[in-house]
């Protein structure tokens, strides 16, 4: 739901945050990691007060009454190379829990285990989803910038495995990318509140191929979540090429298209149009019989309209 911009807004909301020494400074990152390579941002702050659905940039990238921004890997194996959590800010310790096991969910417990910071000007950031026992500071404890302070996990109401931060000053919530509040509803970026406006342009391609691969067979994206599919041999009976998109809008498309080593197309195709937008997707094609030799192209696009505004390749021998 796209709304109309306000300066009067905007521009109070600018010179305060400027004017605030943590903002001033810049939050960090809470990952060491390189968006759309060894960690993907999933879901944004609903900036939509109604039951409407608006990410701050007046996309599809969120759901209601989403607090804040999700950063996932592909699969809870994947947690183990992870880098650790990080304090984004120099702070204080306000809250912490960190017994809820691994892939649980405990009535009133939606965040599971997780960390509440306090900082300098009203400041505030909350960590959720943490690994069970990974977190290692205390409540009263004061904390530096980028100090290591828990590990991702599964934990809590999560579907899959992510870190979830909620940024918040007095109280109200506001998006780090676009430094925008519910108040102001979804629109172009006041300023990102990141470290030297990092991060500023990574709300621009939000939709994303996270993963690209051959499978023998039809592939099911709750056990590719888990795992990845075999590959496909001189028994395999079919050679199937699946795309893993996230962030897709209402009308998105998913199309692949597998090449041979000589050149030839082996398979192609693409989705129906997504009748709504979704937080995660999967689409397969493929062709019967014995797979030729390699190498092969895979190549994955999303299409939206007449466009193509993401894609992912891959070569496999």
């Amino acid at each position: 739901m796209r709304r109309a911009t306000s300066f009067r807004l905007i521009l109070p909301l600018a010179a305060m945050l400027a004017a605030t020494p943590a903002a001033a400074q810049g939050f960090l990152f809470p990952l060491d990691c390189t968006l759309g390579e060894t960690c993907f941002l999933q879901q944004l702050a609903d900036l939509d007060p109604g039951p409407d659905v608006a990410d701050p940039v007046c996309g599809a990238a969120s759901y209601d009454g989403h607090q804040g921004f999700d950063v996932r890997v592909l699969r809870p194996r994947d947690l183990i190379a992870a880098p650790p959590v990080r304090s984004m800010a120099a702070g204080t310790v306000r809250a912490t829990r960190n017994g809820t096991p691994e892939g649980t969910h405990r009535p009133g417990e939606d965040c599971g285990n997780g960390i509440v910071i306090d900082h300098e000007g009203g400041w505030q950031t909350q960590y959720c989803h943490l690994l069970s026992g990974s977190i290692v500071v205390t409540e009263g404890e004061t904390v530096a910038a980028g100090e290591p302070i828990a590990r991702m996990g599964q934990t809590g109401r999560t579907a899959f495995p992510h870190l979830h931060v909620t940024l918040r000053r007095a109280g109200t919530v506001i998006d780090p990318f676009t430094g925008r509040t519910a108040a102001e509803g979804c629109g172009p970026a006041v300023q990102s509140l990141f470290a030297d406006g990092a991060f500023a342009e990574a709300t621009d391609s939000l939709t994303q191929i996270i993963e690209v691969g051959l499978a023998p067979g039809g592939v099911d994206l709750a056990a590719l979540s888990r795992a990845r599919p075999e590959q496909p041999g001189q028994g395999s009976e079919a050679i199937v090429i699946y795309g893993w998109a996230i962030n897709l809008q209402e009308g998105d498309r998913l199309a692949l298209r597998l090449v041979g080593g000589d050149g030839a197309t082996i398979a192609e195709g693409a989705s129906e149009p997504y009748d709504r937008a979704k937080a995660q997707a999967l689409f397969f094609t493929g062709r019967r019989g014995t797979p030729p030799s390699g190498p092969y192209r895979l190549e994955a696009g999303v299409v939206r309209g007449e466009r193509v505004i993401a894609t992912r390749t891959l070569t496999l021998p």
